[in-house]
């Protein structure tokens, strides 16, 4: 499951006046600096899908940590001026106690809480769950089963899960603000303005819902796939989709992030704790730029985090890069868009 991103963030490094100005209703400020105000937990790494293009933790990432330890350090990044989390993987609902981290997070440490998944269990897990979520992310890449399929790997009826399931949430549990995420690549591209139709269609409210569209990117264990695969498109392209679909759907609120947008957008903690941020790398994608591991030194994780020299050397791999300067140094804070 690819990761959520519909939220206010924070900047990473001393902001300018003017982005201090924008932030300073909510960030909070840790020597000199400011913390993330959103924070992605990636859970897991285990899907029940297969997609050759998520950028999501390796499938078979370990997962040592215990849901004490998951508490106890979301009550720590709460302590650090973090205000909502991003439940994510992999998938998240594989996760048996995902119910007692969500309830906790929201009743006991009075933070939101954005669910992004799948959506293939969302039904049956929906009772323990739904209650405790602000923001829910479904995902659908086409107008039939047929096109859906083709990006989301290895459930034959994954269009008419999710379908079922924004249907449910809009009737059920009105209170979530839902978002409908679709990635635009080579094989849906040309469907993909059909979606919004579709979604009419079959009845779901455009009121209570925002269609989000994302460019593929090529970053995460899987990138070799997406830049040798037919995936990528271009900008240009990406760009023509989202006019189409704003022009076949005038009902809707659409919006789009390129790849471009990602950089300076996460901050991310994968299932054993190793902690990365988005950067623009030195092929002009996105890269993850390893801070450390939050469940074994956070002051480190902290100091690697305000060190522009080093993000500006190193990715996820290990590998040292010419890249000079990041991208946090103008960071752009993510805001829900309704």
């Amino acid at each position: 499951m690819f990761r959520a991103m519909r939220r206010t963030t924070s900047t990473f490094f001393k902001p300018s006046n003017a982005s201090l100005h924008k932030l300073a209703s909510s960030q909070v400020s840790f020597s000199s600096h400011v913390f993330p105000s959103t924070v992605d937990l990636n859970l897991i790494g285990r899907c029940n899908l297969n997609c050759t293009w998520c950028w999501g933790p390796d499938h078979q990432a370990a997962e040592p940590i215990s849901l004490n330890k998951w508490k106890e350090l979301v009550t720590d990044l709460q302590k650090k001026g973090t205000k909502s989390v991003i439940i994510t993987g992999g998938e998240p609902l594989l996760k048996r106690w995902l119910p007692d981290l969500i309830k906790y997070i929201k009743t006991d440490l009075n933070m939101r809480v954005t669910l992004s998944t799948n959506g293939i269990l969302l039904r049956r897990r929906a009772k323990d769950i739904l209650p405790y979520v602000d923001d829910l992310g479904l995902p659908l890449d086409g107008p039939s089963n047929d096109i859906n399929k083709i990006m989301r790997i290895g459930k034959f009826d994954h269009f008419d899960i999710v379908l079922d399931a924004i249907k449910h949430v809009q009737t059920e549990y009105p209170q979530i603000d839902l978002t409908v995420r679709t990635v635009v690549a080579r094989p849906n591209m040309e469907f993909v303005p059909e979606i919004g139709k579709v979604l009419l269609d079959a009845g779901v409210n455009p009121e209570k819902f925002r269609w989000k569209l994302y460019q593929v990117n090529p970053i995460g264990p899987r990138k070799k796939d997406i830049l040798e695969g037919n995936w990528l498109i271009s900008l240009a392209e990406f760009n023509h989709i989202i006019e189409k679909a704003k022009k076949l759907n005038p009902k809707l609120n659409i919006c789009a992030q390129p790849y471009d947008r990602h950089a300076g957008r996460y901050f991310m903690i994968f299932p054993d704790g190793a902690t990365h941020v988005i950067d623009k790398g030195p092929d002009g994608f996105p890269c993850e730029r390893p801070l450390g591991n939050v469940f074994e030194d956070m002051e480190k994780v902290i100091k690697n985090l305000f060190n522009q020299s080093y993000l500006a050397n190193n990715d996820s791999h290990g590998v040292t890069l010419n890249d000079s300067s990041s991208a946090f140094s103008e960071y752009r804070p993510r805001r829900y868009q309704k």
